[in-house]
């Protein structure tokens, strides 16, 4: 971004900038002279504006920008106000030399010579020099005889239209939104394997011979037939004896036999319901705040003008920091 003020000189003492802006003419027709208003913001030499404080200032009226002769001389008490600004009327200050009243508005072009004192006192400082336009036409014009009204000209051509300003700085961040409704619970994972089986472990001691009979066993398989002895001679059957006493059941079971190995496992089961969402995040820290000045460049403006300011990124300047530049009509001066 580039500022141009032609009216800006290089006066670097307690005041570098001034905007010069001459308003309106206030006319006064009873005992008190003519006098227009003019303002300007005032800034130290670090470029911060002087808000609040007293200001002197003295205003001459000159024929040349530079080294012109002093037609009128006055000084002013004034104050800033919040934003830096000051507000006097010249013609209504306290004279050093000369008379406002017999200025003759229509003897060529006039000019404004500014010196300040920040202090409030009577050291000034010069701050710079601007050309009056439009405001010694309007004094000239009441001074003036009054003839006959003229036919009315033709509309001149329209002007260029003007250059833009500087774009605002940015908006501060607005206020945080409303946090977000909570996002439906994730898919669940795949299901783990399971254990394998340990491995079998050693069969236990036998019990005691004398102990209590346990239980039956299972019936082992019937072992294979004996051979078949010669037959014995038939005898006469003998008559049907009473039937016997049923015996004692066999012989103490044998131990239990081993488990047999496991069989292949089956098919997994059906995916379990989805679990619970987790609790929300805690919120992230806040992001940094935004900057709010001027962005620098390490281009240096083609064709400058006397006047022209930039802020230069320290590529350009001598010390290599980042700071403004300022064109004097001939070189580039490092603020």
């Amino acid at each position: 971004m580039i500022w141009n003020k032609d009216f800006i000189k290089q006066k670097l003492y307690k005041i570098i900038l001034m905007s010069f802006t001459v308003l309106f003419v206030k006319m006064v027709f009873a005992q008190s002279p003519s006098t227009f208003s003019y303002q300007g913001i005032a800034m130290d030499a670090a470029g911060q504006t002087i808000i609040n404080d007293d200001l002197n200032l003295k205003i001459c009226l000159t024929d040349a920008m530079l080294n012109g002769n002093t037609i009128y001389c006055e000084t002013h008490e004034s104050q800033t106000s919040d934003i830096g600004l000051f507000d006097v009327e010249i013609g209504g200050g306290n004279v050093i030399n000369g008379s406002f009243d017999n200025v003759n508005w229509g003897n060529g072009s006039f000019f404004l010579q500014i010196e300040m004192d920040t202090e409030g006192g009577n050291n000034f400082i010069y701050v710079g020099t601007v050309q009056l336009l439009s405001v010694p036409y309007a004094l000239y014009a009441k001074e003036a005889a009054s003839g006959p009204r003229g036919i009315r000209g033709p509309s001149g051509a329209p002007g260029q239209s003007g250059t833009w300003g500087p774009p605002g700085g940015p908006g501060s961040y607005g206020p945080p939104g409303q946090p977000g409704q909570q996002g439906p619970p994730g898919l669940q994972g795949p299901q783990g394997t399971a254990d394998s089986p340990g491995p079998e472990g050693p069969p236990g001691e036998p019990g005691p011979a004398d102990g209590p009979q346990g239980p039956r066993g299972v019936p082992g398989a019937p072992g294979p037939p004996g051979i078949a002895g010669p037959p014995g001679p038939a005898g006469p059957p003998g008559p049907m004896g009473p039937a016997g006493p049923r015996g004692p059941g066999g012989g103490v079971p044998g131990p239990q036999g081993a488990p047999g190995a496991p069989g292949p496992r089956g098919a997994s089961g059906p995916p379990g319901p989805p679990g619970a969402s987790g609790c929300m995040g805690a919120p992230g820290p806040p992001g940094a705040p935004g900057i709010d000045e001027l962005p620098s460049t390490n281009i240096v403006p083609e064709n400058p003008i006397e006047g022209t300011i930039y802020l230069d990124d320290g590529t350009n300047r001598t010390d290599g920091k980042t700071g403004l530049r300022y064109f004097d009509g001939t070189n580039w001066i490092d603020f």
